[in-house]
C-alpha cells in the first residue's frame, strides 16, 4: 500500500531551528511528535510520502517567509513547503503547493491519510479525492472547533481567518471516508456515521534514548537546582490557566511538602504570569520551553509527573494527553484528574485525584511523598510494561494499518 501523509510532522533539526527562531508562543512537541510517530509506524507497513505544514506562530512571531524543508524522517522523504508566513496566506499556498506537490505523485499512492483536521489538510485531500479517486482517512488528536477557544493573544486578522476557515474546514470534512479518533467522544462529528476507531496515542521506545553527551549536559545544568531536593514534582506542557496550571502551583504551595520543588516546562497564555509572581520562590522552577530530551531527561529524575488539566472541561473528553504515555514510560508517579478520555485501563496505572481542587491535589502531592520505595519499584515496572505492551507504536500502526485497509476495501 501506498500513502500520501499530510501531517505536521517534521525532522528534529527542523523543529530545534523553528523553536530558536520563534519570538513568542514556540510550538510544542507533542503534536509535531505524535505525527511523526504516525508515521514512522505506518511508514514500516506501507510506502510513506509525508508533506507537512510547518506549525508556526504567524508573523512577526516568526520569520514572514518560510523556507521549504525536505529531509528524512525513518526511512521516507519529507516534503514542507514554504509558505508566506501570514494569516489565510499559508493556508491558501501551503494548500497549492502541496496539491501539485501530489498530483505530481499522484500514481505513488492510493490513500491519504491526514493527521488533524486543519484546513489545508483537507482542501488538498478534497482534491485528491476529486481527480484521482483516493480514499481519505482523518486522524483526529482535537476538533478545531474546540481548540480555537484555547487560543488567546491573536489579533484581529488571525481571529477573522480563524473563524472564516473554520466554517469551511466542517463543510468539506464529508469527504472523509473513515476516522482515527483519540476518544470514542469525538466521534459526534462523524454525521454521515463513516467507519472509525480509537487510538489514544503511540509510544516509540527509541525515543526515550538520551547520548553520554546529553546527560551530562543536562546533569550539569540541574545539578544545582536540584540539590537538596527530596520530593520534585514536574509538568510539562502548554502554560495555560485553562490546563489547570494555576490550580497545580497553588495545591504545591499549600502542601507544603519539606525540601519540595516544582519545575514547569512549556509555554503559553499563562507563562508571563508565573514569571512575574513565582520568579522569586525558590522552590518553584519555570525554564520555558526546551528541547524534548531535556524533558525525557527530568522525567527520569524527579519523583512524581503531574498533569492538572481539568476534568469538567470538554476538551477532556475531545482529546488525549499525549504526555501522559511518556510520563508512563518514565515508570515514575503520574498523578492526574480523572477525565472521561481515560479508559478504564488506565486506572490501575494512574493517580488520580478525587476531584478538580486545590485541597485534592494537595492530599494526592502529599501521599504520594510517602510511599516506600519498594512500592515505587513496582509502579515502575508497572507503567513501563503497559507502555512496551499496549501502547508500543508497533502494535498501534498494525490496527492503524488494519483500519485502513478495511476502508479501502469497502
Amino acid at each position: 500500500m501506498k500513502i500520501s501523509y499530510f501531517s505536521t510532522a517534521i525532522d528534529n533539526n527542523t523543529y530545534n531551528r523553528i523553536v530558536e527562531s520563534c519570538k513568542k508562543y514556540k510550538p510544542t512537541y507533542s503534536g509535531i511528535n505524535f505525527d511523526r510517530k504516525i508515521g514512522l509506524g505506518v511508514s514500516k507497513y506501507a510506502e510513506l510520502i509525508f508533506c507537512s505544514l510547518q506549525s508556526v506562530p504567524s508573523y512577526p512571531k516568526y520569520n514572514l517567509l518560510t523556507r521549504k524543508v525536505q529531509s528524512m524522517i525513518g526511512k521516507s522523504k519529507l516534503y514542507a513547503p514554504g509558505f508566506i508566513n501570514l494569516p489565510m496566506f499559508k493556508t491558501i499556498i501551503f494548500f497549492l503547493k502541496a496539491s501539485y506537490f501530489f498530483m505530481k505523485a499522484s500514481n505513488k499512492g492510493n490513500v491519504v491519510l491526514i493527521s488533524g483536521l486543519y484546513t489545508p489538510f483537507l482542501l488538498t485531500s478534497f482534491l485528491l479525492k476529486i481527480f484521482t479517486r483516493k480514499k481519505v482517512i482523518c486522524i483526529v488528536p482535537d476538533l478545531p472547533e474546540i481548540m480555537l477557544n484555547y487560543r488567546k493573544d491573536k489579533s484581529i486578522l488571525n481571529k477573522m481567518a480563524q473563524r472564516i476557515f473554520l466554517k469551511l474546514n466542517m463543510t468539506i470534512r464529508s469527504h472523509i471516508d473513515g476516522y482515527i479518533f483519540l476518544t470514542p467522544y469525538m466521534n459526534i462529528i462523524n454525521k454521515k456515521n463513516k467507519d472509525y476507531i480509537c487510538i489514544d496515542g503511540l509510544v516509540d521506545t527509541n525515543d526515550y534514548l538520551l547520548s553520554t553527551e546529553e546527560i551530562l549536559m543536562y546533569k550539569q545544568k540541574y545539578s544545582s537546582i536540584l540539590d537538596d531536593k527530596s520530593f520534585v514534582i514536574m509538568y510539562a506542557g502548554k502554560i495555560t490557566e485553562k490546563f489547570g496550571i494555576s490550580l497545580l502551583i497553588k495545591s504545591f504551595i499549600e502542601a507544603s511538602i519539606e525540601k519540595s520543588l516544582l519545575i514547569l516546562h512549556g509555554d503559553g497564555d499563562y507563562a508571563k504570569f508565573v514569571i512575574d509572581n513565582y520568579s522569586d520562590n525558590e522552590n518553584i522552577y519555570y525554564g520555558g520551553l526546551v528541547k524534548n530530551s531535556e524533558i525525557l531527561f527530568l522525567e527520569n529524575e524527579v519523583d512524581l509527573l503531574v498533569d492538572p488539566r481539568p476534568g469538567d472541561d470538554i476538551l477532556a473528553k475531545m482529546s488525549f494527553p499525549s504526555k501522559v504515555h511518556e510520563y508512563l514510560f518514565s515508570g515514575k508517579p503520574v498523578l492526574v484528574n480523572n477525565l472521561p478520555c481515560y479508559t478504564t485501563e488506565y486506572e490501575k496505572y494512574l493517580f488520580m485525584t478525587k476531584d478538580n481542587s486545590i485541597d485534592s491535589w494537595k492530599n494526592s502531592m502529599i501521599e504520594i511523598s510517602k510511599i516506600d520505595q519498594s512500592v515505587l519499584n513496582e509502579i515502575k515496572d508497572s507503567n513501563r510494561n503497559f507502555i512496551k505492551e499496549r501502547k508500543n507504536i508497533d502494535i498501534q500502526s498494525k490496527e492503524i494499518i488494519s483500519f485502513i485497509n478495511n476502508v479501502v476495501k469497502r
